[in-house]
Formats: C-alpha cells, sequence, structure tokens
C-alpha cells in the first residue's frame, strides 16, 4: 500500500520572492525620457527655457539612438602605444568611441598619458622612495612582480566661455559669470579592474534558467522528484491497490496543483491570461468511475503539460528584450598596460569591445578573429572550465611558446610564411566571396537552378538533368536538410555535377540536393586497400643524414595492393 508524506503547505518562500527572478532596478543613469520639444511661431518670445529644451531634445535622442541602435564601444581608433619619448607614458591616438549611456566620445588628436603617475597617484603601484644614506642597504630583489591594469576613456562636459549676463529690472550689483558654451571632453582612467560587463547573453542564460527552475528548484519540483515512483504509477494507469491508494494518488495530483498556482500567483504568467483558472479547473475523477485510473492518468499529464506551457510562456515573454538602460555610466576599455616594479614594459590593445555596425563590420570581424586566439582559454589553462577569458586573468596576451626548429624550417621552406599566415582570413574571404560569386552566376547559360526540377515527376527530372550533363540519382527515403545542405541546395548545378533528388510517395520530386564530387587515385573497380600490419605506422621517418633531419614520406606496408 501506497504512503504519502505530506509537505509543508506552499508559502512564499526567500528563493522566489524577488518578483520572478527579476531585481529590483537601480536607478540608472541613462533612461528613457519622454521627448517634448519647443515648437517656434511668428513673433515667439524666445527663453532659455526654450532654447534648452530644443538642445536637451537632441541630445537625449542621439544618446538614445547610439545606445538602442548601435550599443557601446570603441567605433574606430583609440589606439593605445608607447612613447618613446617619454618613460611611464602613453599616447592614446584619435579616434571615436561610444559609452553605454551612449555620449560620442571623440579623440579628435594624439594625447599623451602618464599612466605610471597616475598609479601612483592612486596608490595602485609601489612608490619607490628613493636612496636613502641613513638606511641599512639591502639586497636588491630577485622577484620581480608583474602587474596588470586597464585604460578606459570616459565622457565629460565642461563649462566653457563665462560671460557675465545682462541684468534684468532693478537688480544692482555685480552678477556671477556664467558659462555659454558645453565643451565635450574626455578623460582617460587605469584601474586594476575590468567593468562589469553587461553581457545581454548573460542576463538571458540567467533570465532561462529562472523561467526552467519549477521543475528544478521550486516546491513542485522537490515533490515530484520526492514521490517520482507514486507519479509514474498514476501516470501510466497502474490500477489501485485499494481505496486509499486512490486517496494518496489524488491527493499528491491536489499537491503538485496547489504548488503550481502558488508559483503562478507569485510569478504570473505573462501570455497565457486564463492559464491559472484552467489549472483550477482540473480536478481528480470521481472515485466510484469504471476508469478511474485512466482519468487520474490523464489529470496528471494535462497538469504536466500546462506547466510546460507556463515555462514556454516565461522563455517567450523574456525574449521581448527591453531597451538598455545601464545602472551606471561606464567608461569604454581600451587596453592594458603591464607595469614591472613600477616601470612600464608593455601596451596592448585587448581586451577591447568594439560596437559593429555597416561601416567598420568587416575590419571588426576580422581584428574579432586574429585576436580571439589570443585572448582565449588554452588547455590546461586556469578559466577554460568556466568558459572565462584569459583577458580577466593576465595582462596582454602572449604569442604561444615559441618552437625555434619550427620557425627556421619555415623560414627555409618560404621567408614570407608568418605574412602569409597571418593574411590568411583575407584570402579565405576573399576566396568565399568568390565561390559564392561563381556559384550564383544566373548569367551563364550553364549554370541551372535546382528549383527547376521541383515537384517534376521522378523519371522525368532525371532524364532532364542528364540531358544537362547532370549525374542525377534519387531516393525515397525523407530527409531533413542541415543548415549547411539546405544552404546547398540552392547553389547552381553544373554540367558534369552530380545532384540526387528526394521524392515523395507520388513519385514526384521534393527536395534536390547537390553532391559533392570526391575525385580519387583508385578506379571503381579496384579493391580497398589493405589495412596496415601490427607495429608499423602510417608515416615512418627516414634516418637522419648528415645534414639534419630529413622529410617524412608514406610507410610501404607489406600488404599486397591490387591495381587495376
Amino acid at each position: 500500500m501506497a504512503t504519502l508524506s505530506r509537505p509543508q503547505p506552499p508559502v512564499a518562500s526567500q528563493e522566489i520572492c524577488n518578483r520572478c527572478g527579476y531585481l529590483p532596478k537601480a536607478c540608472t543613469c541613462c533612461e528613457l525620457v519622454c521627448f517634448e520639444r519647443p515648437q517656434y511661431h511668428c513673433g515667439h518670445l524666445l527663453t532659455d527655457a526654450d532654447l534648452s529644451l530644443q538642445v536637451k531634445y537632441l541630445v537625449e535622442k542621439n544618446k538614445l539612438r547610439n545606445r538602442a541602435l548601435h550599443g557601446h564601444g570603441v567605433v574606430c581608433g583609440l589606439k593605445l602605444s608607447c612613447d618613446p619619448h617619454c618613460d611611464g607614458h602613453i599616447i592614446l591616438h584619435d579616434g571615436y568611441a561610444i559609452d553605454d549611456c551612449g555620449n560620442d566620445i571623440v579623440v579628435c588628436e594624439k594625447q599623451r598619458y602618464d599612466v605610471i603617475g597616475a598609479l601612483r597617484a592612486k596608490r595602485l603601484i609601489w612608490q619607490d622612495r628613493g636612496y636613502d644614506p641613513c638606511e641599512p642597504e639591502q639586497e636588491e630583489r630577485e622577484c620581480r612582480i608583474k602587474e596588470c591594469f586597464y585604460v578606459s576613456i570616459c565622457y565629460e562636459e565642461e563649462d566653457c566661455e563665462f560671460e557675465t549676463p545682462f541684468q534684468a529690472g532693478c537688480a544692482t550689483g555685480p552678477q556671477d559669470c556664467v558659462p555659454t558654451r558645453t565643451r565635450e571632453t574626455y578623460r582617460l582612467e587605469v584601474s586594476d579592474q575590468l567593468p562589469e560587463d553587461q553581457s545581454y547573453l548573460n542576463w538571458l542564460e540567467q533570465r532561462l534558467k529562472h523561467c526552467f527552475r519549477l521543475f528544478r528548484d521550486s516546491p513542485v519540483g522537490r515533490l515530484m522528484k520526492k514521490e517520482l515512483h507514486q507519479i509514474r504509477r498514476a501516470v501510466n494507469s497502474e490500477a489501485c491497490e485499494s481505496r486509499e491508494d486512490q486517496t494518496c494518488r489524488c491527493e499528491l495530483f491536489r499537491m503538485l496543483k496547489g504548488h503550481f498556482i502558488e508559483q503562478m500567483k507569485m510569478c504570473p504568467d505573462e501570455l497565457d491570461c486564463r492559464l491559472v483558472r484552467e489549472v483550477e479547473c482540473l480536478c481528480c475523477p470521481e472515485r466510484e468511475c469504471d476508469d478511474y485510473e485512466r482519468q487520474m492518468s490523464s489529470c496528471y499529464c494535462r497538469l504536466f503539460e500546462l506547466m510546460l506551457r507556463y515555462q514556454y510562456d516565461c522563455v517567450l515573454a523574456d525574449l521581448v528584450f527591453g531597451c538598455i538602460e545601464p545602472e551606471k555610466a561606464c567608461c569604454v576599455v581600451l587596453g592594458t598596460v603591464e607595469v614591472i616594479d613600477g616601470c612600464l614594459v608593455r601596451v596592448c590593445n585587448t581586451p577591447r569591445r568594439y560596437v559593429w555596425s555597416f561601416a567598420n563590420l568587416l575590419p571588426v570581424a576580422i581584428s574579432a578573429i586574429l585576436t580571439g586566439s589570443l585572448t582565449a582559454a588554452r588547455p590546461g589553462e586556469p578559466g577554460e572550465e568556466n568558459g572565462e577569458r584569459r583577458d580577466r586573468l593576465q595582462c596582454c596576451p602572449d604569442y604561444g611558446d615559441f618552437n625555434c626548429d619550427s620557425f627556421l624550417r619555415e623560414f627555409e621552406t618560404d621567408e614570407s610564411a608568418r605574412y602569409k599566415a597571418a593574411t590568411a582570413i583575407l584570402d579565405a574571404a576573399k576566396s568565399a566571396f568568390g565561390s559564392l560569386t561563381e556559384a550564383f552566376a544566373f548569367t551563364q547559360s550553364d549554370a541551372f537552378a535546382p528549383r527547376m526540377f521541383m515537384h517534376l515527376p521522378e523519371d522525368v527530372a532525371i532524364r532532364h538533368a542528364e540531358s544537362l550533363g547532370l549525374e542525377a540519382s534519387s531516393t525515397h527515403e525523407p530527409t531533413a536538410f542541415d543548415p549547411v545542405q539546405a544552404f546547398l541546395s540552392q547553389m547552381l548545378l553544373r554540367p558534369q555535377g552530380k545532384v540526387e533528388f528526394y521524392s515523395d510517395v507520388d513519385g514526384r520530386v521534393r527536395q534536390v540536393l547537390r553532391e559533392r564530387r570526391v575525385e580519387t587515385d583508385h578506379g571503381d573497380d579496384a579493391d580497398e586497400e589493405a589495412p596496415p600490419e601490427e607495429g608499423v605506422d602510417e608515416m615512418e621517418v627516414i634516418e637522419e643524414g648528415e645534414r639534419g633531419p630529413l622529410p617524412r614520406r608514406p610507410a610501404r606496408h607489406k600488404a599486397s595492393r591490387k591495381r587495376r
């Protein structure tokens, strides 16, 4: 006989009291504003409030457009480099960035920045007190500590062009000077910590994690895990052993239903307005009915279906992202400086975040790919298991282990090998663009669209394809194309190419897939190559001669091979 322990009634626990997982909204530096602009007319008496309102309208509109359409980060330029004339200084080159509030940060000319002086002012590095003859001599430290600090650029405004306003009415005495201009400028900051990354992906992951916590971390999930055996018996419509077993089965259903209703009261479904009422209408069947087990199973399955709908609605509601409203204004990180014993030793322009736009899409993509391998965690290094980036663990990225022998072999082969390795991504982009151009060259008369064979009878499609010089085959097995196959299926066909038709039950072509030609050195009647004997490697090394190691050559297997 099954027994059921009654849990405590559902209450608003601390774990779900934060309004369905949403944190309380903090004061933001750039909230959405209700726009209002002045409207002028002939004879309008203009005041400073009217003109200031128009300026505020344009500024806030520009900030909203920047942070909502473009995002924040570096747009172009703003390179950091060492200053060859001043030790401890770096040079900031001209460029343009947008901070997370949408402010434009423009650097119109190069600027020198005393990064060591700024670090000493903030007491982030140890400062040498100089030589003191009264103190005993100390041995020079053998341990040299490397520290890394992050250089950021921040938006600022300053008042300028002061003048004394005209006195109104009968006021006497001198008036305070007031600014007549606002200069948009910037300041450089250096710190030992990166600003918190307000990533949308991290936010969405946390929201989805909360949406699916009903079965994982809630009274409903804990009760289901505890009474999973009884739930399986109920869902499988297993016969009740007694009336008490019927009571336990119904009582378990009511408790699951009550916990679920309590959850929906604290976190209502934002898309289904009648979900609570639909759950409340689910009731246990009458005990005297003949098919009690089947009806009880239907109630359980319907309840679980509604629970899944509740979670799916939560996901779809959170996919509607809100406007960007950062909690506080953060500076734009430009790069990193390395300091050893109070001396600046290296400057790098990572990590930095770029603004992706159509104007800089290609350079940003290439920069992200080429620098991504330097900042990604390598196997065996800390941070890789958590998906963290190495830029939060050390200073400027290194270039990996140097193999002198490999370098000399590469140089002997081609002195421009490193240049060709660096430009491989450019060649790949050009080749990909050229391949796409050739694949969809609709003006060429020997290029045929795969869609022309759609809905034709299978034998007719094969006959027409062979007449066009195509090698066609067919199959009746339905298939679901992956994204790559779906793209390849739309590429134009060429003579001597292979194509496969997928037909439906009526014998008509429903899908066309272009097959990739794989050329081999063996004929059709050639037998498969015999596997190598044990102890024989695929590649064996020739003995080294007097000139050093020689190239490797394929090993010859002792097994005989059949040739055509």
